[in-house]
């Protein structure tokens, strides 16, 4: 199995080089700080910190504030004021940054056929509709639990 490397993603979001393709960056000889079956994730040496909240034009583009008010807090943001944006169209997130990790959508169709023979070795058939069984409060059951899990996750990441 080969070894990927991939750079800590809560850098990549402070770094001032966000938006640049960092692929040709030789991770795999920099400093691992986690390690996940075959992936490693690195400290970057090509990080240079900036502020996240600084929304350049790359991020907001064709963005227009809807206010005057959300305006002047943009302005306040761009030369480096840090606090908690009160208007929507100042929250963002960041676009992709493009890696050569395998897309999560082959992991998930992966995990489906995974899960449906997983099905089918419990109950002896896949799962088909009018099978007797209420697929809405199923449905609704395994939401909650999921709902869970990321409350969970969002608490191990960031402490509350």
């Amino acid at each position: 199995m080969t070894k990927q490397y991939m750079p800590s993603g809560s850098m990549c979001v402070e770094c001032t080089r966000r938006h640049e393709n960092c692929g040709d960056l030789p991770f795999d000889t920099m400093r691992v700080i986690e390690k996940m079956d075959n992936l490693c994730v690195v400290k970057c040496t090509g990080y240079k910190k900036g502020n996240p909240n600084v929304i350049s034009e790359i991020d907001i583009q064709d963005m227009k504030p809807e206010s005057l008010d959300a305006a002047y807090e943009r302005k306040a943001i761009n030369e480096g004021w840090e606090f908690t944006p009160a208007f929507k169209e100042n929250v963002h997130q960041i676009r992709p940054i493009a890696n050569n990790l395998v897309p999560v959508w082959n992991l998930v169709m992966a995990d489906m056929v995974e899960r449906n023979a997983t099905g089918i070795a419990k109950y002896g058939m896949p799962l088909q509709p009018f099978n007797g069984r209420d697929v809405l409060l199923d449905a609704y059951e395994e939401a909650l639990d999921l709902t869970v899990y990321l409350r969970s996750a969002l608490y191990e990441k960031d402490g509350k």
